[in-house]
This record gives C-alpha cells, sequence and structure tokens, in this order.
C-alpha cells in the first residue's frame, strides 16, 4: 500500500515540472489557471505540490505549454513551445473527469473487484473512491496511478486521443516518440518511397501468430 509520504513526495516532484512547463512556454499563473476555470492559488498549489493535479488537468496543461504528457509526467524531457490556449477547458476538464471515473469503474468491474476491495488495497475511503468513480471530485496523479497499479494497468490507459486537447497531446506524445527512434529508423519512416513497406508491417502487426508462422513457411518452400 503507497504511504502518504510517497504520495506526497511524487507530487511535488510532479508539480516542479508544471511549474517550470509554465514558465518556459511564457504563460503566467494566472492565464492557466484561468484557462482551466482553477484559481490561481490552486495552479500555485499544484506546482509547490502542496495538492496533486488530476489527469483531466494535466492534459490542458499539456496543451497550454505544448507538452507531451510523458514531459510533464517525468518519463521524458523536452522543452515547451509556446501554443495560444482554446475556449472550453472548463467543461473539457469536467467531463474528462467524468470519463475518467468512468474508465476506472470498467476497469474495476472486469477483474470483479468490489468499490470496497479497491479502497482497501489502496489505502482510500470508501466514499472519496466513489466521489472519484462518479467524476464528483478530481483523482490526483500520484492516486490515479495507484489506482492503475491495483487494477494491474498504466496511467497511460486513461489517456484519450480524441478532441481538441486530446489529439494535439497525442500528437506531441507520437513526435517525442520518433523522436527517441533510431536515426536510421527516423531516415526510412519519413522516406514516402518506404510507406508500401510500411503499411505492409502494419497489416502484419495485426495477423495472429498462427497465420505469420504460415505466411513465414510459404516463403520458405517458395526460396528452397
Amino acid at each position: 500500500m503507497p504511504t502518504q509520504k510517497s504520495l506526497e513526495l511524487r507530487g511535488k516532484m510532479l508539480g516542479v515540472r508544471l511549474q517550470e512547463a509554465r514558465e518556459a512556454c511564457g504563460k503566467t499563473r494566472r492565464q492557466c489557471a484561468q484557462a482551466m476555470g482553477i484559481s490561481p492559488a490552486r495552479l500555485g498549489a499544484y506546482e509547490t505540490g502542496a495538492r496533486s493535479i488530476s489527469l483531466p488537468e494535466l492534459e490542458v496543461l499539456a496543451y497550454l505549454s505544448d507538452q507531451p504528457l510523458s514531459t510533464l509526467l517525468g518519463t521524458r524531457s523536452a522543452e515547451a513551445a509556446s501554443r495560444p490556449a482554446r475556449a472550453d477547458f472548463v467543461q473539457l476538464i469536467a467531463l474528462r473527469q467524468r470519463m475518467v471515473g468512468t474508465r476506472l469503474v470498467e476497469m474495476r468491474k472486469k477483474l470483479g473487484q468490489t468499490r470496497d476491495a479497491l479502497a482497501a488495497t489502496t489505502g482510500l475511503g470508501v466514499s472519496r473512491l466513489a466521489a472519484f468513480e462518479t467524476g464528483r471530485q478530481p483523482i490526483p496523479i500520484p492516486v490515479l496511478e495507484d489506482l492503475a497499479a491495483a487494477l494491474g494497468t498504466t496511467l497511460q490507459s486513461f489517456f484519450v486521443a480524441s478532441g481538441p486537447v486530446g489529439e494535439r497531446v497525442s500528437l506531441l506524445d507520437s513526435f517525442d516518440q520518433f523522436g527517441r527512434m533510431a536515426p536510421e529508423v527516423r531516415d526510412f519512416v519519413t522516406q514516402p518511397v518506404n510507406e508500401p513497406y510500411l503499411r505492409l508491417a502494419m497489416r502484419m502487426s495485426q495477423l495472429s501468430a498462427e497465420r505469420l508462422r504460415n505466411i513465414a513457411e510459404g516463403l520458405l518452400e517458395i526460396t528452397l
């Protein structure tokens, strides 16, 4: 079971990255807080680690600072770039909050776990977990990480790639992953002449192991 000290430490580390990303893109705390529909004091609490941000709020900050989620979560470092804010972030955060809660319920029920059992495993009160699952209360990132681990999954399983923010954040993460590829692989992928091979690889990745084995055996017979 995660300790309170562990949750606080992870929250503080996350807060430092949030402040660095915001300052690097030239946005004030008030600007970001206004876009998110929260007070500057609350955003300040996120940045100092006094409170932990929720995933929907983190997604909007990733969008505002033009950063991949992996950077804000500390799994990848990158330079921030400014990006103009969009409207309706407040409604988006509220919607994503409910979506995260719904996803949490789906995962729990799929494993046959009761709310009481999951609350006991993660050290949360049942009423607090209920508030998370119904979207009435945002789930702090460290807590969501622990809930995901208790359900045998990761924080990434709560991400979405739809909507203006989700699409942008997903695109940034894709660029981030592309940048980590070996230079020769990036060169191969970006050559238009190699597109047929990439499409073939995509189709083959969807085949079963048995089907791939049959294809390999057929090619072997041809070459013999």
